[in-house]
């Protein structure tokens, strides 16, 4: 699952997610930290998350998923349409 719909709903219900630096999970993790390159950056950050270390995030995180709602999709709809017309 390329777009990381589950990631977003993941966010949504306060889980902090962790994420290959790869992908759609750019776009929906945009923090650095909560994202890794190999297995090895992996371990170290999985162990920071369950440690709690990455909670600081979980706002910023629901506040940025909030441009894939359905409100947001059909605003930006609304408004790419009425520039073509």
């Amino acid at each position: 699952e390329t777009f990381g719909i589950a990631i977003v709903e993941g966010i949504s219900s306060g889980c902090i997610p962790l994420v290959p630096d790869n992908s759609g999970n750019i776009e929906t993790v945009p923090i650095d930290e909560l994202r890794f390159m190999d297995t090895d950056e992996m371990k170290t950050k999985l162990k920071n998350t369950v440690d709690g270390k990455y909670d600081v995030y979980l706002n910023d995180l629901q506040q940025h998923i909030k441009k894939f709602d359905e409100k947001h999709f059909h605003d930006n709809l609304d408004e790419i349409i009425s520039m073509v017309t």
